[in-house]
């Protein structure tokens, strides 16, 4: 146990009548996350203050509060000045305990694999705790010195361990890992690449790499595509005849898309695609379906949404293609292809729908299922950028032991039905719900539908998936139904955003957190590690397109609170 009191401390000499002097509350704290609060002392009427809290922070605040990063001894120094800007200065010392972390990484990028070897030490009262998170969903709390952990392909993960002492103190160390390259062929340089290496995870996917003119070094490797075969013999790189290929064309980096007019598209008048396609050559077409993972980049939407007509598309409405036969490279045209098929944004990957994940530094991975290879690409469609049913509102409140949802629709053209989805968090969702569309296209048509006995829950998320008789989909904005009592904490400006966003919160005191970004789909565009001044931290959007995001904010794992944004350009 540590005995706290507060200490005056005045300076030995003075340059004039002004006099510096303060008073920490503790002198010594147990736990990094603990605040020392600092009254200046000051005599001889002072102005201004500096403070240097000696852990390369500061404040200009007369009495200011802080926390420090981690345990250590810290010399904190105040410059008093008056107004004649003569000034005086006095030290004081602040020992801070608790456990300090630190760890090394070894890595093997041979087949996306990351070994994180660590050691800690701790001032603090042992045996300590350590918990991991891995950045992709995955924890552990294994008590050994070293951990391995798998990922199942190269990206960009933050990955960040935390050590407690017995005294219930906890600090964290972390840092964002890049890995396995996954390097998407550049979009602004038009460039073919064929795979010269593979090698199989232990989830069973095929990561196709190209060598990047080092084939001895296969840490630098430039991932291209990812199949998922399930046992299925399709060939392998090096047999003579199997052949995995990414290729950005002519255009690429240009600001301007593909208009195919292919006869086998069934829209030609408005398919505009980006510069990249996929190829794949197998030794022998496959007996069952095979998963692929296909990756994209940020200047591959921006090549779409320069020539976009009506306005710029987002991710949820990108369709991917896959040709039967002929030349999947769209500035051919498909020529020779016989047929092609339609994959569009859904729940699940099959040989109809396709499912995104945000992979880092501007990347992206679509997943879904092939019958039989040739390959493909992906482009927006002026058709489909009229969604199948026009949503003119959808709201909810609570109501009696649940929450009750409402939404008005227009133009309900060939529409099937409505998926409601909930979600707890924010971030995952579950179908709670199937409203059966009326099918009137001539008026306004009006639905409900009460998520029953949710009320213990502070705060519910829901979106509305129209689902049409074709088995396309499309997807409403996420909404936030609020109980009583219940608080988000959180504030954003300026509105509407630019290329950055201020995120404001009285929780965030000088805390370390994480920031997730979710698109108007519902899919997590973006994630960062942030560690507030004060009660405010800036959160860089310039990557991500105009549009409607969420963004939620979680310290220690406890969520603090979400909010709303728009970003127009």
């Amino acid at each position: 146990m540590f005995l706290f009191f507060t200490v005056l401390l005045f300076s030995t000499k003075s340059n004039a009548q002004i006099k510096a002097a303060f008073t920490a509350n503790k002198s010594t704290i147990s736990c990094p996350t603990e605040t020392v609060y600092f009254s200046d002392k000051s005599t001889g009427n002072p102005q201004s203050w500096s403070w240097d809290f000696g852990d390369n922070t500061g404040s200009t605040s007369a009495n200011p509060a802080h926390q420090f990063a981690k345990s250590g001894r810290y010399t904190v120094t105040l410059i008093s000045k008056d107004a004649l800007l003569q000034a005086d200065t006095t030290t004081a010392t602040i020992i801070v305990l608790g456990p300090t972390v630190q760890y090394t990484k070894a890595v093997d990028t041979t087949c996306s694999t990351l070994s994180i070897k660590f050691s800690s030490k701790a001032t603090g009262i042992g045996p300590l705790t350590y918990s991991w998170d891995f950045g992709d969903g995955k924890t552990s709390t294994a008590l050994t010195t070293s951990v391995t952990h798998m990922y199942k392909g190269g990206s960009s993960y933050n990955v960040n361990l935390t050590v407690k002492d017995t005294s219930g103190c906890a600090v964290k160390a972390g840092e964002t890992l890049s890995f396995g390259r996954l390097a998407p062929v550049l979009a602004s340089t038009p460039s073919t690449l064929i795979a010269t290496r593979e090698c199989t995870d232990k989830f069973g996917w095929t990561n196709y790499y190209a060598d990047n003119n080092t084939p001895t070094d296969p840490k630098d490797d430039i991932l291209l595509l990812s199949l998922y075969k399930d046992g299925t013999n399709i060939g392998t790189v090096g047999d003579g005849t199997f052949q995995v290929k990414v290729a950005a064309t002519a255009k690429a980096g240009t600001a301007e898309a593909i208009l195919l007019n292919s006869p086998v598209i069934t829209n030609p008048s408005g398919y505009y695609v980006m510069n990249r396609y996929w190829l794949v050559e197998p030794t022998t077409q496959p007996a069952k379906p095979v998963g692929v993972r296909f990756y994209f980049n940020d200047q591959d939407v921006k090549d779409i949404n320069g020539t976009f007509p009506t306005h710029d598309a987002d991710f949820s409405q990108l369709i991917f293609y896959k040709t039967k036969n002929g030349n999947p490279d769209p500035s051919t045209n498909l020529q020779g292809a016989s047929e092609i098929i339609s994959i569009f944004p859904g729940s699940q990957a099959d040989e109809t729908n396709w499912t995104y994940s945000y992979i880092g530094a501007g990347s992206h991975a679509a997943e879904f299922a092939v019958t039989s290879f040739s390959g493909g690409g992906a482009g927006v469609t002026v058709n489909g950028a009229t969604l199948p049913v026009k949503l003119i509102s959808f709201n909810g409140k609570p109501e009696n032991t649940g929450v009750m949802l409402r939404w008005i629709v227009a133009s309900e053209i060939n529409v099937e039905r409505f998926d409601i989805e909930a979600s707890a968090d924010g971030r995952t969702f579950t179908t709670i719900g199937k409203v059966q569309a009326k099918g009137a296209t001539t008026t306004t048509n009006e639905y409900s539908y009460n998520h029953v006995k949710v009320n213990a829950e502070s705060i519910r998320f829901y979106k509305i998936v129209t689902v049409d008789k074709d088995g396309k989909k499309s997807y409403s904005e996420v909404i936030k139904v609020s109980f009583a009592g219940a608080m988000n904490d959180i504030s954003l400006y300026p509105v509407p955003a630019n290329n950055y966003i201020n995120i404001t919160s009285k929780s965030l005191i000088n805390k370390a957190c994480t920031v997730e970004v979710y698109n108007s789909l519902g899919l997590r565009v973006l994630q960062s590690n942030k560690t507030s001044s004060g009660n405010t931290f800036q959160l860089n959007t310039s990557s991500l397109p105009n549009g409607r995001y969420r963004t939620i904010i979680f310290s220690n794992n406890e969520k603090i609170g979400d909010g709303n944004f728009l970003i127009v350009r």
